[in-house]
């Protein structure tokens, strides 16, 4: 994806009059990704300085990750429904702790999505 874009603007006579339309909503590689592009792409357009529709990085960053996002509302005192961030690690732990918390019916959602 890099060097098309980087051969696009390089090539591109009128670049800078050039809306790419941003489409992509992937959550890239790495644990919880779907493997395709998304903040990966966000970035890259903005390194080579190309314009682009949709969210900038930090909005995009916060909003894919449902625990980012419950963080960044709960900071700014917007009541969000009760949750519990389940986590490999202490996964049987956080499991009860979710339904301590929560109670039933208890919903069950990936971190990103």
């Amino acid at each position: 994806m890099e060097e098309v874009l980087k051969d696009i603007k390089s090539n591109c006579d009128s670049i800078s009059e050039t809306i790419f339309l941003n489409l992509c909503d992937g959550t890239d590689d790495g644990e919880g990704g779907d493997g395709y592009p998304g903040l990966s792409l966000v970035k890259l357009l903005k390194d080579l300085g190309l314009n682009y529709t949709g969210s900038d990085a930090a909005f995009y960053e916060c909003s894919t990750s449902k625990v980012l996002l419950k963080k960044a509302m709960l900071a700014q005192n917007v009541s969000t429904s009760a949750y519990v961030e389940i986590r490999k690690n202490t996964m049987d732990k956080d499991v009860i702790k979710a339904i301590e918390a929560v109670g039933f019916p208890l919903f069950v959602k990936l971190t990103i999505s």
